[in-house]
């Protein structure tokens, strides 16, 4: 009777190791898995309408090429502008784009290109909101 005890715990070790691997818990010994890239499908390219009173300087257009969110935690944009504007410009840009999403996030990071660049590259600016804002020129003004 004393073997069947045994043998029914080292069942029931092995089941919950069996049941650990199978939630992602490695076993002892085992390498460990690489984590996969998953490729982000491309979005639609929508212009920013900033809102009619806002000291938008004249002639600027502001396209958003993406925007991803963790709802509550942080949102992510890359924003195409047409042109090249001053760092207290970006400041405004970057409270109307904080500011045009309902929902409230912890941090925001944006990333500012010009004609040309690609989304997903080295911007030519940054601002990000974690949580003060902090504008980072990485191109010449």
């Amino acid at each position: 009777m004393k073997e069947m005890q045994q043998g029914s715990i080292w069942a029931r070790s092995l089941m919950l190791g069996l049941t650990l691997g199978g939630m992602g818990v490695p076993a002892l010994g085992a390498q460990q898995a690489q984590p996969q890239i998953r490729e982000i499908p491309a979005q639609p390219r929508r212009l920013f309408s900033p809102p009619d009173w806002a000291p938008v300087p004249e002639g600027l257009t502001i396209v958003l090429v993406r925007e991803d969110a963790v709802p509550r935690q942080f949102r992510i944009l890359d924003v195409e502008l047409s042109r090249k504007i001053e760092e207290a410009e970006i400041e405004m840009i970057a409270n109307l784009l904080r500011d045009s999403d309902d929902m409230v996030y912890d941090r925001t990071y944006i990333v500012y290109y010009l004609p040309g660049m690609r989304s997903g590259e080295v911007g030519w600016a940054t601002s990000h909101f974690s949580p003060d804002l902090e504008v980072r020129l990485i191109g010449p003004l």
